[in-house]
C-alpha cells in the first residue's frame, strides 16, 4: 500500500512540474486614443488606438497577442478592432501599432472611449514593487459631441512618449 501511495504521489508531482503553462509576456509601454470626426452631416468618428510595445523583453506577446483590442465607445457599445502592420522604432526595440474604427454616435453628448490591455510592460518603477505586469493596462479619452463645434478632434501628439531615463545621467 506504501508502495502505490508513494508511486502516486511521484506521479502527481511530475505531472505538475511537466504540466504546461501559460506563459504571458510583457510588453505595453504606452498608447493613447485619438479620434477625429469624419462627416459633417453625421456624429461619425474615426478612433484610433496607438499602442506602442516593447519589442525585446516582450517581442513574443507583441507579435502575437496584440492583433485585435475591444475598444468601448462609452456610449454602451465596443468592437473588436484588429491591428494594422506595426511599425518599429528605435531600432526595433519598440513598435508603433495602431488599430483604427469608425463609430458613429447617437446624438451630441459627452463620451469616454476606452482600452483595457493586459501585459502592461514590466518592472515600471512608480508602480509596486513586482506588480506592474498584473495591472491592466488603461488609456482612456473624452469627447465632446457638439454640433456647434464643427467638424473637432482630439490633439494628436507628435512624438512616440517613449522616455527612458538612466541613473547618473542627465534627463
Amino acid at each position: 500500500m506504501r508502495l502505490i501511495y508513494s508511486i502516486t504521489l511521484l506521479g502527481v508531482f511530475v505531472g505538475a512540474v511537466l504540466w504546461p503553462t501559460l506563459s504571458q509576456a510583457t510588453h505595453v509601454r504606452a498608447g493613447e486614443i485619438t479620434t477625429r470626426r469624419t462627416s459633417a452631416t453625421s456624429l461619425t468618428y474615426e478612433i484610433t488606438l496607438t499602442a506602442y510595445y516593447d519589442e525585446i523583453g516582450g517581442r513574443d506577446a507583441a507579435a502575437a497577442g496584440a492583433n485585435s483590442y475591444v475598444i468601448c465607445f462609452g456610449d454602451g457599445t465596443s468592437e473588436s478592432v484588429t491591428r494594422l502592420p506595426k511599425r518599429l522604432i528605435n531600432g526595433g526595440t519598440s513598435s508603433i501599432n495602431t488599430y483604427v474604427t469608425n463609430h458613429t454616435y447617437p446624438g451630441p453628448g459627452a463620451y469616454t472611449i476606452s482600452v483595457a490591455i493586459s501585459n502592461r510592460n514590466d518592472n515600471t518603477k512608480n508602480l509596486q514593487s513586482g506588480a506592474s505586469s498584473t495591472i491592466q493596462f488603461f488609456v482612456s479619452t473624452t469627447i465632446f459631441i457638439n454640433p456647434a463645434l464643427g467638424l473637432n478632434s482630439t490633439p494628436r501628439l507628435l512624438n512616440p512618449p517613449l522616455d527612458s531615463g538612466r541613473v547618473g545621467q542627465r534627463f
